[in-house]
């Protein structure tokens, strides 16, 4: 076979500077390290098929969760509103289709795997309309799974858990189809997983503090309270490319010069879990299966209605995080655990039954399975 490409995965995502586009982009590593003769191709679909309409749904989303939370938690997950918007829905998805039948068509992929459920249900159709039996694989990167999931063409789910797999059992789908992976993080977490860093020394208890990517929540206010309440944590925050929450940051790190360190978007993610004592965070499913890998005991604050208010509640449920309402609770509660030494050893423990690290490996070994390769 020489170096003849063996296989072509088109991996589909939407939309950018998300969880959906980082779980791509572990499972393209993931192809890369343990099947290097694939071809992978991945791609924000709603940005080649409907760029303004990805644009204002992007910056409708981010109002939404910045300011009005309510309107969201009614739009997530709801039978009725769906129901409501089902004639909408198919046009965008039509219009979508035509676009994603000419990507499919000059790429000629052996599998198409989906990271969030528009591109996944903009594929269901490609398939229902064309007979074309291309698998395709939908991989859901959140602890629960809402109902634009339930899809008749999707040949496997890869989910984060039992509970989630109970979700598409709920829905009608079958045993066969889904598959319990861990939601898909990068392989650095695997290959580090047997070599934990050495942890902070007891007079400097590093708290990692973030709010993803777009540095969402009240970090800053949780910083200052932690570094009110004791004089022994290093809190590293994590700004994102919230360039505003990071001159802010700036301005309080004068304030605590020894004690805060201000980092913006960060590639190292796994080293700073490996350095610190705890996370406080959003519960979105990515971080906090990051956490889970890392064995790093997670204070959740602000969690987006809907997914991670889901995320938030299974992960509290399990005894791996605690839920703050508020900053000053995000700090007492960070104080709190710090000090209690055999409460923190316990999460770890029951972190160790959730983590995968490997996840993104169990996801493409398990997509080169059904394929044959």
């Amino acid at each position: 076979m020489g170096g003849e490409m063996l296989l072509k995965v088109l991996l589909l995502y939407s939309p950018d500077h998300s969880g959906h586009k980082m779980a791509a982009t572990a499972l393209a590593e993931a192809f890369a390290i343990r099947h290097p003769r694939v071809k992978v191709r991945g791609m924000n679909l709603i940005k080649h098929t409907n760029p303004l309409l990805g644009a204002a749904a992007t910056k409708t989303y981010r109002g939404l969760i910045r300011n009005n939370p309510s309107v969201w938690r009614y739009f997530y997950d709801n039978l009725a509103f769906k129901e409501k918007t089902e004639k909408l829905r198919d046009a965008v998805h039509l219009s979508s289709y035509l676009r994603l039948r000419k990507i499919i068509e000059e790429f000629e992929p052996d599998a198409v795997v989906c990271t969030q459920a528009f591109p996944c249900i903009i594929v269901d159709m490609y398939k229902s309309l064309t007979g074309n039996r291309v698998p395709l694989v939908g991989v859901v990167t959140d602890f629960f799974v809402n109902l634009y999931w339930k899809l008749n063409g999707v040949d496997l789910f890869c989910v984060a858990a039992e509970e989630s797999k109970s979700d598409f059992l709920q829905m009608g789908g079958t045993s066969d189809k889904i598959e319990v992976t861990g939601i898909p993080i990068r392989p650095r977490f695997a290959l580090a997983a047997d070599s934990q860093e050495q942890q902070s020394s007891p007079s400097q208890r590093a708290v990692l503090l973030m709010g993803g990517v777009r540095g969402l929540g009240p970090m800053l206010r949780v910083a200052e309270r932690l570094c009110d309440l004791s004089e022994h944590v290093q809190v590293v925050a994590v700004t994102g490319r919230n360039k505003r929450l990071q001159k802010k940051f700036d301005g309080l790190a004068r304030k605590y010069p020894e004690r805060l360190v201000i980092l913006t978007y960060v590639d190292n993610v796994h080293e700073l879990m490996s350095r610190s004592e705890l996370l406080i965070s959003k519960a979105g499913g990515l971080t906090t299966s990051e956490s889970l890998a890392r064995r790093l005991p997670m204070v959740l604050m602000s969690p987006i209605p809907g997914q991670e208010v889901r995320n938030a509640r299974l992960l509290v449920e399990k005894g791996v995080a605690v839920l703050a309402s508020s900053a000053d609770e995000a700090a007492r509660k960070a104080a709190d655990l710090l000090r209690d030494g055999g409460r923190l050893s316990r999460m770890k423990r029951r972190m160790a039954e959730l983590s995968r690290p490997d996840s993104s490996f169990r996801i493409v070994d398990r997509i080169l399975a059904m394929l044959g390769g």
